[in-house]
């Protein structure tokens, strides 16, 4: 509850600074209205009901006003943006990834584990609540969905004494999953040991990731809205990355695939409540990085230097 009233508070208030004008003008013509009414009744009726409606009641009325003109210039934390010169849109959100219509991007481990036992997958993590909405009875449902999605990919083979799977991936395989017409994909984002604690984390695993994800949904996909969470943060947390700098790599990765294949029409990026309450995120950059990439994408050399982290983006589309 406390994220959503964050969430809420903060609407508010950027509502009040993007849309102020606009809110008192809309406040006064209220006004106007109002009065022009009053003295129609006077004029016309010889009633003084509207002037003295007014009078008594003026605080209530000046409230009602101020709260009709907050809901009709409300400014949601939803941004959205089209490529330039395409049917393509890129989709900032804030809010639950599960309560969203489209295909879902599971962040996972190398091993594809589902084990939730002990919180060796957090009941708290986007894995974990999908596999608690749609598999909770039918685990091993699941895992032969995934085993069978991933027969034929490579693997290597683990020898450390694990219970879990020994079959251990490259980051970024992608393996999908579908419950009726609900599809999933599963990206492997991260290393684990045997205890469920991810090892070799790096931002470089982001941006290989997203490359791997983007090629697999043009190869798979169904050109349905691919719903997508900040990768890589919670328990697989990368310690030079911030969840801004996560969400322009999602962006600028897709945006470059985008020239090459038609991986979706509607990308949207979904930002947790809790992470917009209580991490270190800001709303309006990011609307800013958004509208800016997207309507350049087609002139980036300058977005591109100094830049390592997608330079391997670059090089892997052309």
């Amino acid at each position: 509850m406390k994220s959503w009233g964050y969430k809420i508070k903060y609407t508010f208030l950027r509502t009040i600074r993007a849309q102020w004008k606009s809110m008192i003008s809309l406040f006064f013509a209220f006004v106007g209205v109002v009065f022009t009414l009053a003295e129609i009744l006077n004029n016309v009726f010889e009633s003084t009901f509207g002037f003295d409606f007014i009078r008594s009641h003026t605080i209530q009325i000046s409230l009602v006003f101020v709260a009709v003109c907050v809901i009709l210039n409300w400014k949601p934390l939803r941004y959205t943006c089209f490529l330039e010169n395409a049917d393509t849109k890129i989709t900032l959100l804030v809010g639950d990834i599960f309560r969203q219509k489209g295909a879902f991007i599971i962040p996972t481990n190398t091993t594809f584990d589902t084990l939730m036992d002990d919180e060796f997958i957090s009941i708290r993590s986007v894995q974990g609540k999908y596999q608690e909405k749609y598999f909770a009875h039918t685990i091993s449902t699941l895992n032969r969905e995934i085993a069978q999605s991933l027969n034929g990919v490579p693997f290597a083979s683990i020898d450390d004494g694990r219970e879990t799977n020994i079959k251990r991936y490259e980051i970024g395989t992608t393996c999908k999953v579908s419950t009726g017409l609900q599809h999933a994909y599963f990206l492997a984002v991260a290393d684990i040991n045997k205890y469920g604690k991810p090892e070799n984390v790096t931002f470089d695993n982001i941006t290989i990731a997203l490359v791997s994800l983007w090629q697999k949904l043009n190869e798979i996909g169904h050109l349905e809205s691919v719903l997508i969470p900040i990768i890589g943060t919670g328990r697989a947390g990368i310690k030079n990355a911030s969840r801004d700098k996560i969400v322009r790599e999602i962006i600028f990765s897709f945006v470059v695939a985008a020239r090459e294949m038609k991986v979706t029409e509607d990308l949207i990026i979904c930002i947790h409540p809790s992470d917009f309450a209580e991490k270190n995120l800001h709303w309006d950059d990011l609307c800013d990085y958004l509208r800016y990439t997207c309507k350049y994408q087609y002139v980036e050399n300058s977005t591109r230097e100094g830049n390592p982290e997608t330079e391997s983006v670059v090089a892997r589309f052309g």
